[in-house]
């Protein structure tokens, strides 16, 4: 008996209450924005920050001043780079 008025009593004020109202979705241009998701996301960060560390430092100029070719150059650049964001790896 306690728990059928206790139950009343939870419907009737979730009834009453505005948290149980809906809310109303917002949207742009007919998208509902909870609903946009992503999939095969690549993430880019860590390459992004060792590509602009190689520029800061003026590599690609001074291998080339060195004479090398811009294959070689790639290879070079490639290297490090990995080797910063893939420690573990050989």
């Amino acid at each position: 008996m306690g728990e059928e008025c206790l139950g009343g009593r939870i419907v009737g004020f979730a009834d009453w209450s505005q948290a149980a109202r809906p809310v109303p979705r917002a949207t742009v241009d007919g998208v509902i924005l909870d609903s946009i998701e992503t999939t095969g996301v690549v993430g880019v960060g860590l390459e992004l920050v060792a590509l602009k560390t190689w520029e800061e430092l003026h590599f690609t100029p001074i291998l080339e001043v060195l004479g090398m070719n811009p294959r070689a150059i790639a290879t070079a650049q490639i290297t490090p780079c990995n080797c910063l964001i893939e420690s573990l790896s050989e």
